[in-house]
């Protein structure tokens, strides 16, 4: 991507956050971020999301789609549970039909924050759950981690 293509994703994000290599990031990925933020802002969501980190050379999992440009970590600022938000992200993502074609990471306690999730443009479905350090595969296992801990 270009500086300049972010114009095309206002007015819900900018390439002043925290992309890392812009110009390494996929257009494509970026488009699926703006329509999950449409689709929440329409489901009376307006929640702002502050960006991670998207393109990265180094720092994640062997293989991450950071390293392709294809991944971005965020949190919402919001007093919502972070069960909540991963309820309504996840109607987003079914309304945008990207369910199917995305990873979905829930980080609840990474690093002393709040929680902040990871979303992918692989292609295939797939979402998992770090809990201290260890990532668990599978939705039952991040609505096991909401049901007993009741964020």
């Amino acid at each position: 991507m270009l500086i300049k293509d972010f114009e095309n994703f206002k007015p819900y994000f900018s390439a002043n956050e925290n992309w890392g290599d812009i110009e390494k990031i996929s257009w494509v990925h970026v488009h699926q971020l703006w329509q999950i933020r449409t689709y929440l802002y329409l489901l009376g969501m307006k929640w702002p999301m502050v960006i991670h980190n998207s393109y990265a050379s180094s720092g994640h999992a062997n293989n991450s789609m950071h390293y392709k440009g294809l991944a971005t970590d965020w949190h919402f600022v919001t007093k919502a549970t972070f069960q909540e938000q991963y309820r309504l992200l996840c109607a987003a993502l079914s309304v945008a039909n990207l369910s199917a074609f995305c990873g979905l990471g829930v980080y609840p306690d990474f690093d002393g924050k709040k929680g902040f999730f990871h979303y992918d443009s692989r292609g295939f479905c797939i979402r998992w759950i770090r809990l201290d350090g260890i990532y668990y595969y599978g939705e039952d296992k991040i609505l096991s981690y909401f049901s007993s801990n009741g964020r």
